[in-house]
């Protein structure tokens, strides 16, 4: 796990608050994947039967008081992502083109690049996808503090990520706005069959 996360408690008191400092412990690294968590809490000197049993108490919905995003920011940030998709996708195709046109590219050659151009844009399209998957976040939102997170307060997963894509283009219609405005945690269709939500930090 990486040196950043939050430290283990130094020493642990009897059962039950062993196991309320652990499950502290894990909302407050609730990034990492189970494996992760669970090898760092044996290293801290948890048995299996403590993490299990914490990991059931964490994984038990919280009340929690989140700012939730609405559709204007979020549609900012969606923004933001496709600028610099956009600026980087014309970078990118400008520099093959200017090395296909310095060197008189043939026919094979130039083909060559037009897939190389395809796979430049498909790399960019799954960019914001994989750092919402592993950051539960794209650069746009965490240039404007949004989060995405499980209706628990959880990581996300990655089926979780792909529904939420695949349905972005319907889900900024005015029909997903609809559903953000009449929604109390302001959640999208995505959001909602994606078991989500955009949270403002």
């Amino acid at each position: 796990m990486e040196e950043n996360s939050a430290a283990l408690p130094n020493s642990f008191p009897p059962n039950p608050q062993r196991i309320e400092s652990l499950v502290n412990w894990l909302r407050a690294n609730r990034q990492y994947t189970p494996d992760q968590l669970w090898a760092s809490a044996q290293q801290g000197g948890f048995t299996k039967e403590e993490f299990n049993q914490a990991w059931q108490i964490f994984q038990q919905p919280q009340p929690q008081t989140y700012r939730y995003a609405g559709a204007g920011i979020r549609f900012l940030a969606l923004m933001i992502d496709n600028l610099v998709i956009s600026v980087l996708a014309a970078l990118g195709g400008g520099i093959l083109n200017l090395f296909c046109l310095q060197l008189q590219c043939s026919t094979a050659v130039s083909g060559i690049i037009m897939i190389l151009q395809f796979i430049l844009l498909v790399a960019l399209v799954a960019w914001p996808v994989y750092w919402e998957w592993k950051k539960g976040a794209s650069l746009g939102k965490q240039i404007l503090k949004l989060r995405v997170l499980d209706e628990r307060g959880g990581p996300l997963s990655i089926k979780a990520v792909i529904i939420r894509d695949l349905l972005r283009s319907i889900d900024f219609s005015l029909l997903g706005l609809i559903l953000i405005w009449t929604n109390p945690q302001k959640q999208r269709l995505g959001d909602r069959l994606a078991h989500t939500i955009v949270i403002r930090e």
